[in-house]
């Protein structure tokens, strides 16, 4: 049973260092339980971009987006914009794996209508990932 346990926390470590170096999303382990890590994880989205959606049963929390760029004039304007993604995930009883992704966001308004379409599109820098996952574990005394 050990054995198992041990190899579990070897791939997810191994996926936490794969997707950190990927810059689309940031993974960390926290000890602690998953309704503390819940909490710290909604005060930290909350407070840098504000939360747009949430549904604590499986553990998933959208922040609201923010504008990157933008381009078109009054009638038809196309803006590029980012938001999070966060999952709260419990591992065992005691340890939760909680993840930042980044999505990008293309929004397209003619008059007063917007459409937003997801862009797939990977970066190098992870600095709005680790910002949040920053404050997360210094919420979480870490």
């Amino acid at each position: 049973m050990s054995k198992i346990t041990a190899a579990v926390a070897v791939a997810i470590g191994i996926l936490a260092l794969v997707s950190t170096a990927s810059g689309d999303t940031v993974t960390e382990l926290f000890d602690v339980p998953v309704e503390q890590a819940w909490n710290a994880a909604f005060a930290a989205l909350d407070g840098q971009w504000g939360v747009d959606e949430f549904d604590r049963a499986i553990g998933v929390l959208v922040s609201k987006t923010h504008r990157l760029s933008d381009a078109g004039v009054w009638i038809i304007m196309r803006q590029l914009r980012v938001r999070l993604r966060l999952s709260v995930l419990p591992v065992t009883a005691s340890q939760v794996r909680v993840s930042v992704e980044r999505e990008l966001v293309r929004r397209k308004r003619v008059l007063w209508v917007e459409r937003d379409e997801r862009v797939q599109q990977t970066t190098a820098d992870a600095t709005y990932e680790l910002a949040v996952m920053r404050d997360i574990a210094a919420r979480l005394g870490r």
